[in-house]
């Protein structure tokens, strides 16, 4: 009898503790647990409140992304979007929810799947999704930290924060790239990324997925040829390239006490800003960036100038307007300019077309840069 009641004790008790332990789980605030889901304004916060996940809705945008930013900033900088391709229109009937088998995934207001992490964990009911210090959403096993089973750095999209990575997963051969915003209220990819060219280990922009139009130049093992200070500042430690069985990467650390982070813009430059408190309301200031403005191919889109001396930098040529007015209007321009008035070419009468001259334009690349100079003759 007395063995029975040890027994039930011994059961009991441990119930208690998975109770106990589930309950601690799901109290905290930055993580998901098995089965639970996301909506709303609700959000995960990272342990030491640097960073914040949820559903948002860049500028004037109408639509909803779940992404990661920094928390209590005036300027909510997003750093990683889980849906670029695919907004929700109301994050009350959507939701974010890690599975049981450990895939975590976003349903849109019909409960349709519109994004998932495709991840699958060796057992069901034993995975977590949290919200790391450095910005990093982690999918792992609730009792081994080491058993990673998904992750967001693995899947950049237009920011390279410290302890994160560009380069190649050798074991799923996938490279391991940003790429940047459509413009400044749509997270969708656009046509510039950043990436490594493995052949000279340098990080390169690329137009489109097939134009190199900047490189870092080849990694010494200390820096890079073309551009030596870009891990010489002082927001930046232990920058360096790494490679082993399972991937080939660069990296870099924060400088304690400071914030950085490097992006590719939607002007298809690579930038790093730092956070300076000693700024107006405090804000992030620009510390590097490359190439120059007009270096950048097709940034003013076709039938356009750009002169990185104005503000903005593109303007149609005389006798064409933008194209989209509105992408203009957000600082993409990458649809350029369209003629105001149609061409006469096969018209009989007093109209006729004529070459028009513009003078101190330079092509920077020929083949990129299009440059067609016609006008009604008045």
């Amino acid at each position: 009898m007395k063995l029975e009641r040890k027994k039930t004790s011994l059961y009991l008790l441990a119930l208690h503790l998975a109770l106990v332990f589930e309950t601690i789980t799901c109290q905290r605030p930055d993580v998901i647990a098995s089965g639970q889901t996301l909506s709303g304004n609700h959000t995960l916060s990272s342990k030491d409140g640097t960073f914040e996940l949820g559903f948002f809705t860049p500028g004037k945008s109408r639509n909803y992304y779940i992404g990661i930013w920094y928390k209590n900033f005036v300027d909510k900088t997003v750093v990683w979007v889980a849906n670029r391709n695919h907004p929700v229109t109301n994050p009350y009937d959507s939701e974010l929810k890690l599975f049981p088998d450990g895939n975590l995934a976003l349903l849109n207001e019909s409960k349709i799947r519109i994004w998932s992490s495709n991840s699958t964990a060796r057992k069901d009911n034993a995975t977590l999704a949290i919200l790391l210090n450095n910005g990093n959403l982690l999918i792992r096993d609730d009792q081994d930290i080491s058993d990673i089973i998904w992750q967001s750095f693995d899947y950049p999209t237009d920011t390279w924060l410290p302890g994160g990575k560009i380069g190649y997963n050798k074991r799923k051969k996938e490279k391991i790239y940003l790429t940047s915003w459509r413009n400044a209220e749509d997270p969708a990819p656009s046509v510039f990324s950043l990436e490594v060219e493995t052949n000279e280990t340098s990080l390169v922009l690329v137009y489109n997925k097939t134009k190199q139009y900047f490189t870092t130049g080849s990694w010494t093992g200390r820096y890079f040829v073309s551009v030596p200070e870009i891990q010489s500042n002082p927001y930046v430690l232990n920058f360096g390239y790494i490679s082993d069985v399972n991937e080939s990467k660069f990296t870099y650390d924060l400088i304690p006490k400071t914030l950085t982070r490097f992006m590719i813009d939607v002007t298809g430059q690579f930038r790093q800003f730092a956070w300076r408190e000693n700024y107006p309301e405090h804000r992030w200031g620009g510390n590097w960036l490359r190439p120059e403005q007009c270096e950048v191919p097709r940034f003013c889109g076709a039938f356009s100038t750009c002169n990185q001396l104005k503000a903005p930098s593109c303007n149609c040529l005389q006798g064409y307007e933008p194209k989209l007015a509105e992408s203009w209007a957000l600082g993409d321009y990458t649809d350029g300019c369209t003629r105001i008035s149609p061409l006469h070419c096969s018209d009989v009468g007093e109209v006729e077309d004529t070459f028009f001259f513009s003078e101190g334009n330079a092509i920077f690349n020929p083949g990129y840069r299009g440059f067609t100079f016609f006008r009604r003759k008045e």
